[in-house]
């Protein structure tokens, strides 16, 4: 514990140092700019789409427990099943409850990872872009607010996010009609 409030207290004093000796301080906040910036709207909506694709698997699979289920009901009330035939009925229902779950659990750790992909990727291309556009600013050092576990404070003067949000759609836009006119070159080829 002490060894880890040492190190804590070098980072600090390391991030002040270098915080003083920049002109300036600012933050920025990588969860909004995800939340507000066309791309991570956009990236929201694979994950959605991924989502409702891993809903409706539960849903099927679902479906085929409670369908099972329902012709076990069925045959025992008519008395359509034997012991024997009943034992199968029910180890069948076992299986298929015990696929269902490694493919739902299967779908959710799928999902996660291209969500914690993308949102990876997308925040080295947050940082890129932030970075190059504070280079121009000159001697500043600049915060993520999301990023960081000891962020106390920051002014709302301080706070570039919006900035940043700009350039970050901007360099979006600039993404896309590149890529639009590729795929017109590659079309008339």
């Amino acid at each position: 514990m002490k060894r880890n409030m040492k190190y804590l207290s070098i980072i600090i004093l390391l991030a002040a140092g270098t915080a003083q000796a920049a002109k300036e301080s600012y933050v920025i906040d990588s969860s909004r700019l995800l939340r507000e910036s066309k791309e991570g709207r956009s990236l929201m909506s694979f994950n959605q789409a991924d989502k409702e694709e891993a809903m409706k698997l539960e849903y099927e699979h679902s479906k085929k427990v409670s369908e099972l289920r329902a012709e076990i009901e069925e045959g025992m009330k008519l008395g359509k099943l034997t012991e024997e035939n009943l034992q199968e009925k029910y180890e069948e229902l076992g299986r298929v409850q015990r696929n269902a779950k490694h493919v739902l659990e299967d779908a959710r750790e799928d999902l996660e990872m291209k969500t914690q992909k993308r949102v990876m990727i997308f925040r080295n291309k947050v940082l890129k872009v932030a970075g190059e556009f504070f280079k121009k600013m000159g001697d500043v050092v600049v915060f993520d607010k999301a990023a960081r576990q000891d962020f106390v404070y920051a002014s709302e003067s301080s706070d570039k996010t919006d900035l940043v949000l700009k350039e970050i759609n901007n360099h979006y836009e600039k993404e896309r009609v590149k890529l639009a006119m590729t795929k017109n070159v590659n079309r008339k080829a």
